[in-house]
């Protein structure tokens, strides 16, 4: 069964005292992050074989066979017409727009670095879940927003060298300003429908327009290596569903701004997944980071109500 149940795990972490993280929704959402972290690498080695946008299609058509399919024999119905405009818009931020923007930027972006123009992304939702959720935010985690970013900035930094924010890089910074808005779109639909209910829905509606695409992704897939085909599928599989489902199941009692902290978590893990997976250098500054990006988790998530 696709559902992922979390009754039965405890309601805080042990030795938590008053935090808004706990075990029910911290385990899905570190699933989520570190499924999404391994897409930056393996979409690099995607895009070698396949076009942005047949690479997204592809992905996304092995994702709504997975999902289709089950809701097919699970015959789970389909959203009710007052939420359809709204369910159709995230798909589409959330899904085709955010996908087809990351795929298109790290055709020189590496890994790594797209991870880092991402991390803008839970600013972004910050201030969303203050203006629109009228969620409240303590100092201690809008200094912990600050010290997130300073984290995501020195694992961008590289001595001698200067970030340009070239084409590639404005359309990853794109993808990063859509799955916010989208983050703040879905929050309230959760109220309303199950995580795989939403799942489903925003997948299938997502992959809907990706179907134009679907010429080039005939015309490139017998030139591409079966590791390749085999790489995208592991990305339709894993950081498209798997990852999408245990997200919303995290952010169904999870704040938004909360979640949108968890998320400078990418730029860590996709470093180390980077330089494992395709050889990209990983410094000492990635480690450095990396411990900024935990104290702004600490100063969020364990400040009480």
């Amino acid at each position: 069964d696709l559902s992922l149940r979390y009754h039965n795990l405890p309601r805080r972490l042990p030795g938590q005292t008053g935090g808004l993280l706990n075990a029910r929704n911290l385990i899905p959402a570190l699933i989520a992050i570190a499924l999404w972290s391994s897409a930056f690498s393996g979409i690099r080695i995607g895009l070698s074989a396949f076009p942005p946008a047949a690479l997204t299609l592809f992905r996304f058509l092995v994702a709504s066979l997975l999902l289709g399919g089950y809701a097919l024999y699970r015959r789970v119905p389909p959203p009710r017409a007052k939420d359809l405009g709204r369910m159709v818009l995230a798909a589409l931020l959330g899904i085709t727009l955010y996908q087809l923007a990351l795929n298109f930027g790290e055709r020189l972006v590496p890994a790594a670095e797209a991870s880092l123009i991402i991390a803008t992304e839970p600013l972004l939702i910050v201030i969303l879940a203050r203006a629109v959720l009228s969620e409240r935010v303590r100092p201690a985690g809008w200094v912990g927003v600050g010290l997130g970013l300073a984290g995501v900035g020195l694992m961008a930094f590289r001595p001698g060298s200067s970030f340009a924010f070239t084409a590639d890089a404005l359309s990853v910074l794109a993808a990063s300003l859509s799955a916010g808005v989208y983050l703040i779109l879905q929050k309230p639909l959760l109220a309303r429908y199950s995580p795989l209910q939403f799942t489903i829905y925003s997948v299938l509606f997502g992959t809907v327009p990706l179907l134009l695409a679907f010429p080039q992704l005939i015309a490139s897939w017998p030139r591409a290596p079966l590791s390749t085909d085999l790489t995208v599928v592991y990305l339709g599989v894993f950081p498209a569903a798997l990852a999408n489902l245990s997200w919303n199941a995290a952010l169904q009692s999870l704040p938004a701004n909360l979640a949108g902290n968890l998320l400078f978590l990418n730029p860590l893990l996709a470093s180390l997944v980077a330089a494992l997976w395709t050889g990209e250098v990983l410094g000492a500054r990635v480690l450095l980071g990396g411990a900024a990006v935990l104290g702004s988790l600490l100063l969020a998530g364990w400040t009480g109500r």
